[in-house]
């Protein structure tokens, strides 16, 4: 298994593969099964990538990207965070690793990995976004235990 995760594509996939899951456990809490199972793949994947030569921009390029595709869930900024945090992660899984290895993100896997993550993202923000539109407020009559529907300041029998 760690064979397999030693390929970087397939320890970067496995790493936003996680994320996602975690995400869908915080979407969803009590589905178990998806949160401890993301944990589980971001481990295998860090301790894959940790036996790579990394470079320490790219990581914290890709930490600053998933930040603000993040950030968007919290700020609706009409997609600017998510596309921007989508460019980020591209391009820094595509430079995450030490030039000149035989070992390298290839650039559709950083395409697919960062679009994925961003258009889920940006999913899960309309949804969101839309569930605060739609919350209803609360009618401003109400029924006291006399059947009087009180409305405002005054009282009429109902």
């Amino acid at each position: 298994m760690i064979a397999l995760l030693a390929n970087p594509d397939v320890a970067v996939l496995t790493l936003f593969a996680g994320i996602l899951l975690i995400y869908f456990e915080c979407n969803r809490p009590g589905t178990i099964l998806a949160g401890c199972l993301g944990a589980l793949l971001v481990l295998l994947s860090l301790h894959a990538l940790s036996q790579l030569p990394l470079r320490p921009a790219a990581v914290a390029l890709a930490i600053v990207g998933t930040a603000l595709t993040l950030l968007e869930l919290a700020i609706p900024a009409r997609n600017l965070l998510a596309v921007g945090g989508i460019a980020l992660i591209t391009y820094a899984l595509a430079t995450l690793l030490e030039p000149f290895r035989p070992a390298h993100v290839h650039l559709f896997t950083a395409l697919f990995v960062a679009v994925g993550f961003g258009v889920s993202t940006l999913a899960l923000s309309r949804i969101a976004l839309q569930a605060r539109r739609n919350k209803r407020t609360p009618t401003p009559n109400r029924v006291d235990l006399n059947q009087h529907v009180v409305r405002g300041k005054g009282v009429c029998s109902g």
